[in-house]
């Protein structure tokens, strides 16, 4: 029995390596929807805040992730504000390229797979239909090429090491996002302006976070899938939506087009993502609206009101 205690220490040691996950980017969007799916698992998941981690310090990723030993690392952090990436491109970058490009690095060294949260916006939107994986990347804003940029370090990594998960119009239940503002604005009766002329397909965080999931804890086969919910529309479309849902009438919500906006960044016209791995299943990727209708029936909706 004694000899036997080296063996059995070593297979739980490498039994709880290969079960922790990282995640960073635990307060925003998708980071929050991680925490609530994934509460129930068996994997030992880790979400380290700003302050535990500086995701764009490399020492401090180094000094962390060698602690951890993760068999895992979901980034879900990133710069989101599209419009201030034009003028503060440097911070942008050190979030959406520096950041992966350190747990690319480090994923080599220590032995863990990256799962890298990315945008539609690495796409031009001139494609008329959706976009696959295999398509040819074209990003228009700063915020698009850091993205772009930043899932290249990913891409390079050998095997199954590193996976890239493309997705679209993410909303949750932080403030700072297109469904939480309108639903707002839908709740005081105001006159919503939104442009009609840019098509994508909305995706609920929780969705997404279930799918991360289904990867985490499974065997990854393709490093770069394209996720959102089913179906697209325009911005007027879910704004309208999200008016009738909450017994508001629709002819508060107007049409614009983005040109009246006069934003700093360019945004894609038509940038609906759909995946050829046939990974997504109807109830993983379940159609933009049942999701924001099920999204709104959320006592969250209204906390901040």
């Amino acid at each position: 029995m004694v000899s036997e205690q080296p063996h059995m220490v070593e297979t739980f040691d490498q039994e709880m390596k290969r079960s922790t996950v990282a995640v960073f980017g635990s307060t925003g969007n998708l980071g929050s929807a991680l925490k609530e799916v994934l509460s129930s698992s068996s994997y030992s998941y880790h979400f380290p805040s700003r302050g535990d981690v500086d995701v764009t310090n490399w020492l401090e990723l180094n000094s962390y992730l060698k602690w951890l030993q993760p068999a895992r690392v979901v980034n879900a952090a990133a710069w989101t504000r599209v419009d201030a990436a034009e003028s503060q491109e440097a911070a942008c970058r050190k979030l959406n390229v520096e950041t992966p490009k350190y747990l690319a690095d480090l994923s080599v060294t220590l032995g863990f797979t990256v799962i890298h949260v990315s945008t539609d916006y690495v796409f031009d939107g001139l494609k008329k239909s959706p976009y696959l994986e295999d398509d040819t990347k074209n990003p228009i804003s700063i915020y698009g090429k850091t993205k772009s940029d930043g899932e290249e370090f990913v891409f390079a990594l050998e095997g199954l090491k590193g996976v890239v998960v493309r997705t679209s119009g993410l909303y949750g239940f932080t403030e700072n996002n297109f469904v939480m503002k309108l639903s707002r604005m839908a709740r005081r009766g105001e006159v919503a302006r939104v442009v009609d002329d840019q098509i994508t397909s909305p995706t609920n965080a929780l969705d997404l976070a279930k799918f991360i999931r289904v990867l985490v804890e499974g065997d990854v086969e393709q490093n770069l899938i394209h996720f959102s919910n089913s179906g697209e529309g325009s911005w007027f479309d879910v704004a309208s939506h999200i008016y009738r849902e909450m017994g508001r009438e629709e002819s508060l919500v107007k049409a614009i087009k983005t040109d009246q906006l006069r934003l700093l960044a360019r945004r894609p016209f038509y940038s609906k993502l759909e995946s050829s791995t046939g990974l997504l299943t109807e109830e993983l990727s379940r159609d933009w609206r049942i999701a924001i209708s099920d999204f709104l029936n959320d006592p969250r909706v209204y906390a901040t009101f």
